[in-house]
This record gives structure tokens, sequence and C-alpha cells, in this order.
């Protein structure tokens, strides 16, 4: 007697229907939590995208503007591709950060790619009266490598220092994951990251965790 035959015969039993039943509830439950967790995994792809390997210009473009409205900002425009200007502007009632994202495949970036968004916020700045405007620099660096196993400091002291007298801050696509498991998880007000990215200079989110870098599978 094999277990179909066996299931079969012995159904009826109270004992027995009554875990079939639950073995037959759970399943049910089992497809229902697998498939939240795939509309989830879809929901929060841009993560991936974010600091994936080869995540270059729109992608990244892409992936940021989604990040930004996942954590709440309602009026972030994708604007570099039809205006020649900076790839991203945040709107709030009070501010604008302008950002512009590169992906690039060595350790760290060339000098005039951390400065040109300071040339798009001096512009903005002359423009843009009613609200005070920030500028950042975000990179996907070293993006041919697995992201935990990248160069982590791809802005040297030069490259900072010019930030700091351009009044920009520079970032990499794995610090803005940092922030944003941070943010997910209560160890850091959406207030306190938007006050760091809005600052000058080297902008750095550290993993509260033993382990400073975050991993994804």
């Amino acid at each position: 007697m094999d277990d179909k035959e066996f299931l079969k015969i012995t159904k009826s039993f109270p004992d027995v229907s009554d875990e079939v039943e639950r073995v037959n509830s759970i399943k049910k439950e089992l497809r229902l939590a697998t498939r939240r967790v795939r509309t989830l995994k879809n929901k929060y792809g841009f993560l991936q995208e974010l600091v994936d390997i080869k995540t270059h210009d729109d992608r990244l473009e892409s992936s940021l503007k989604s990040f930004f409205n996942e954590l709440g900002y309602t009026d972030v425009r994708k604007v570099g591709n039809k205006y020649r200007r900076e790839d991203l502007q945040i709107w709030t009632d009070n501010k604008l950060l302008v950002i512009e994202a590169k992906g690039i495949t060595r350790p760290t970036p060339k000098d005039h790619e951390c400065e040109q968004v300071a040339k798009y916020m001096r512009l903005r700045r002359k423009k843009v009266k009613d609200r005070d405007v920030y500028g950042l620099f975000v990179v996907n660096n070293d993006n041919e490598k697995y992201f935990a196993k990248r160069n982590s400091t791809p802005f040297d002291k030069r490259k900072v220092e010019y930030a700091e007298a351009g009044e920009y801050g520079l970032t990499t696509s794995v610090d803005l994951l940092t922030a944003f498991l941070l943010i997910k998880t209560g160890k850091l007000t959406l207030e306190e990251f938007e006050n760091k990215i809005c600052s000058t200079g080297l902008i750095k989110f550290e993993s509260k965790s033993p382990k400073t870098r975050p991993t994804m599978g």
C-alpha cells in the first residue's frame, strides 16, 4: 500500500481528516505568502538595480527615482535626458536637491564627473528662489564587481575638499542602500537622512550592526 492509497482509506478518520485539512490550509497560506514575497521583491527591485553590476546611466537614474519615491518623496523628476542638465531633481516644500548620478567600472570617479553637479546646482540657485538648493553626486563605482566587494572609498581627500568648497555632497549607491536599510529598520529617521544628503563633502551611511557592509543574496 502506497501513501496515496493509505490516505484514501483513512481520510474519513476524524483525526486524519483534521490533519489533512490543516495541511491543505498551510499549503494555501504558503502559496499566498509566496505571492506576497514575489510582489515585495518586485516592489524593492530598485535596490538591486541601484548597486547592480554594470548599472549605468538611465538604469541608475530610474533606480534612484524609485528609491526616493519609496522613501516618500512624491516630486522626483528625471530630467537629464530631456534637458541635458542634472539627472534628477527632488523637490520638497522648502528644498530642491539636484542629483548627478554616474555608473562606472573604475574604482574611483574622475574629478570632473564629481564636480559636474556643482554647475547644475549653481544654475538652479539662480533660478529657484523659493527653496534652498543642494547638490549630490552619486556613483555606482567599481561596478563590474559584486557590490559588497567594491572599493568602499572612491572619493580621495582632494575630491572631498573640492566638494566642500563647491558645497555639494559625494556618496555611493552602496551607501544609499545602507541608508535605506537603516530607515526601514528604524535606525535612521527620514529627517536625519535628508539632512545628511543635503550636506557637503563626503556622505557615508554606516550600518549599526557589527558588520558594517550590507549583504544581499
